[in-house]
Formats: C-alpha cells, structure tokens, sequence
C-alpha cells in the first residue's frame, strides 16, 4: 500500500496531438483563456470592450495602425477612427461569399490599401482611386522604394502575374515589358498569398513556395531556387509575419514556421485539433506582439488555437455566454497609439480595445479552464484515495463588484461524473494563498478542472495532493 503528497506544478504544456486519453500530467487535456506568467504560472488572459461602433451592419475587416487610425468595412466603407466619419471612397473588391481580408502599404505618406478591386488611397485624411492605373490585386507589400503586388488574374486568366510601381513612386505602374514578372515555376497554380519578409518576398501557391528578392537593373526581381521549398499554403489569411519571421498553415494541415529560412512544423502538439476542422481554408492569424501570442481563428467552428512563441506553447481562447463557450469576435486587429484594436467578427461594424486591464469580454465573463489527469499511486497500487488537496492562489482579491469569488475545481475519478468542490477567494482582508479540499474519491485515474469566471485578479501557481493507495 502506497501513501504519499505528490506537489503538482502544473507544467502549462497541453498535448492535443491525438486521443485526450494519452494526455496525462505534466501534460494538460486543456487550457482556455489562460495566460503564462514569466515564472509559468496561470492567470487570466486580456479582455477587450468596445472602443468605437460606425455603425455600419458589416464586419470589420482591416484595422490600419496609422494615427488616427482607419477601419475597412466589410461592405467596402473606411472610417477614419477618432471621428467615426466616411471616407469619400470605398473599396469594391468583395465577391460573394469569399473571405475578405484587405491588405495594405504605406508609402509617400499614403496609405495603400488592396482588395481584389480598384486599389484606394488615404492621403490627407480622405480616401480616394490609387493613380497609375494599378492591377486589381488582392495582395500588397513594400520592398526597397517599391510598392509589390499579386493576386490578381493576369491576360491568360491565371493568377502567376506579379506587378510593382516605378521606383519611389506608387501612382505611376509600367505597363508593356516592363513593370511585372511571373512566378509559377512549378505548376502548383497561381499566388494564394504573398508576404515581404526582411529582403525577400515569399509567393505562397498551393503546394509550394517561391521566393524573389529585389536586384534591381533590367532584371528587377530574381528568383532564389535555394530558398523555394515544396510546403504551400492551406488557409491564405493563416500568414503571420512575427519577428522577422512567417508562420502558416500548409497544405499538409500543420503550422510551419520559417526557420533558417525553410519551413519547421511547431504544431505537433495541436495536430489532432487542427485535423479535425472542417474549414482550414478559413483559418485567420494575427501576431499579437504585446502578448508574445499569435491567434489562429476559426470563425466557422468557434475555435482561436493560441501560440505563446515567447514560452512556445499552445492553448484555446473563447468567449463564455450562455452557459457555454462561443467564439471569438475576432476579425482584424492592430496597434495605435500602443493600445491593441480588433475589428468585430459580427456584423455590427464595432471596433474593440483588448488590454490586460480589461477583466470581461465586453461584459462577458471570461472563463479560465485547466483540464489535466494524474495518476498518483505507486508501489504496485493501481487505485487508492485522495484524501486532502492544497491549493496554492491568489486570495483577497475580491471587489466591489465582485464581492464573492470562487475557484471551482471539478474532479472526477475514472472517467465518472463530475464532484464540484470551491474554494472562497477571500475578501480583501483574508489573503491566505493556501486553501485545502477534502475529496475523499476513489479511484485510479483522477481528472481535474480547475475553472474560475469572476473578473478579478486571478493568479494560482501550484497544488498538493495526498493520497493513499490500496490495491
């Protein structure tokens, strides 16, 4: 018979590269809207509350991080942000129900911005048509004194054509021989993305990746066969360009980073999620570079997959209402000022600050999950008891309106029903950190939820579990 206290650090890794069954200590089954303190404990994520509404019944597809700041509407409209008001012309490049995610430059002042149609301008405070006659592209980048573009259907009907401006000048496009070049050595169809990074510009297709850099002379743009490699894209809007680095989603349904200039696959933790979506195609990233995190959403299915590259770790993010978990309202997000925006998923044409100062979802509580099993026995012991459990958190941090938060820790013993325990944590005169539950379970395999909603200051390092075993 085996007696022992096992201290659980609680690691904040989360294994969800096959069956949740494999997933046991110091791997987690889960972790939801947590975030990692620098000495790898677990507090709550950043919440966001609405910062501007135009109005406008359509989802917010750009943010533009150039003071004032700018929003593109889904429905093509721009609003300048400080004063909620319309700009003179509107983009046109939407078809149908494809996904929108317009891109944009800035150069000479202006501000580039491309969508599939007509390309716009914002200059001295009010948009208008991009002059030169420039290529309807979807895809922008600056390279040198040069404004890049792709995307777009060339005479052939195919999407291979990549076109720049005259040196130094946006509004004026060569046309004849001069002024493009195609890419598509392989024949993995025409450009799906396109991302300048440091010297080179990357042309993503289906199956494969070419990469030009700007010579200059006659030849303009070069291919480097060296630094092509066979992986493409799956999801165009997956693209995250993070400290000098690109990460994607590739056709063969992993997340790549670029390393050493070829790609390494970082998700093999997360692979059994990432498997089981039924629309990759949509996955949308954003580097949220304040938090060291990358978001990779699904707005489809409900799901933001979280990759903290600071700490190289995953987890899920998600809006709690209705007594379940929804998603993100995530669509389009930048900096301004130092302060974090993110563009609205629904259709309401709002505008959101996400800060660590905010404690809600615009309200909505946010919920943090831990999910993890153990199996304490040793000895020969296959089941025993666990008798006492002490919680190590952060305590007397109730508020005024918060007046009674709880710590809720469900456990459930081989794969039984749920037994809810809580824990008080402490108005402001009572800050114990350590607080003891008496389970008494039976078992072999014990699972465990630890779950906290109050929008308070929320912080647990560690646990201790006791137990004995019996047969």
């Amino acid at each position: 018979m085996s007696k022992g206290v096992v201290k659980l650090l609680l690691n904040p890794t989360v294994d969800k590269s096959g069956d949740s069954f494999e997933a046991i200590l110091p791997d987690n089954i889960a972790i939801i809207n947590c975030d990692i303190t620098p000495l790898k404990n677990m507090t709550r994520r950043w919440g966001y509350e609405e910062a501007y509404a135009t109005g406008e019944l359509s989802r917010c597809s750009l943010v533009i991080d150039v003071d004032p700041g700018y929003a593109v509407m889904e429905n093509g409209w721009i609003y300048r942000l400080d004063t909620l008001v319309k700009l003179t012309t509107k983009m046109i490049g939407k078809q149908g129900d494809e996904e929108y995610h317009p891109q944009f430059e800035i150069m000479n002042g202006m501000v580039i911005i491309a969508d599939g149609g007509d390309m716009v301008k914002i200059q001295n405070g009010d948009s208008s048509l991009l002059g030169g006659n420039p290529p309807k592209a979807k895809f922008i980048g600056k390279i040198g004194d040069r404004i890049i573009v792709s995307g777009y259907k060339d005479a052939d009907g195919e999407y291979s054509e990549v076109s720049y401006c005259s040196n130094g000048n946006p509004e004026e496009w060569l046309e004849g021989d001069s002024g493009f070049f195609s890419i598509c050595k392989n024949t993995s169809a025409g450009v799906k993305m396109m991302k300048v990074n440091a010297s080179y510009v990357y042309f993503f297709k289906e199956k494969d990746t070419e990469v030009f850099s700007l010579v200059g002379g006659d030849v303009m743009f070069q291919r480097h066969d060296a630094a092509c490699f066979d992986i493409g894209i799956k999801a165009p809007y997956s693209l995250v360009k993070s400290l000098n680095s690109l990460l994607w989603l590739g056709h063969t349904g992993d997340i790549y980073e670029l390393a050493g200039g070829q790609p390494q696959i970082i998700s093999i933790k997360y692979k059994q999620m990432i498997s089981e979506l039924n629309y990759k195609e949509e996955l949308l990233g954003f580097d949220f570079y304040k938090e060291y995190k990358i978001r990779w959403l699904a707005q489809t299915e409900g799901k933001c997959i979280v990759y903290d590259y600071l700490n190289k770790l995953w987890s899920e993010e998600n809006t709690w209402d209705n007594n379940d978990f929804q998603r993100m309202p995530f669509n389009s997000m930048a900096y301004i000022n130092d302060e974090c925006y993110v563009g609205s998923y629904i259709e309401d044409g709002k505008i959101y600050r996400l800060s660590k100062d905010v404690a809600t979802d615009n309200g909505l509580p946010i919920r943090c999950v831990r999910q993890f099993r153990l199996i304490p026995f040793m000895n020969g012991d296959t089941r025993g008891t666990i008798d006492k459990i002490d919680i190590r958190v952060k305590r007397g941090v109730a508020t005024a309106s918060e007046t009674t938060p709880q710590l809720e820790i469900d456990i459930r013993t081989d794969y039984g029903e749920w037994v809810k325990f809580y824990i008080d944590l402490g108005i402001n005169s009572d800050q114990d950190p350590y607080k003891c539950i008496y389970p008494g379970l039976y078992g072999s395999e014990f699972e465990f939820k630890i779950i906290e909603t109050d929008a308070i200051d929320y912080l647990m390092s560690d646990m201790t579990v006791a137990f004995q075993g019996n047969s």
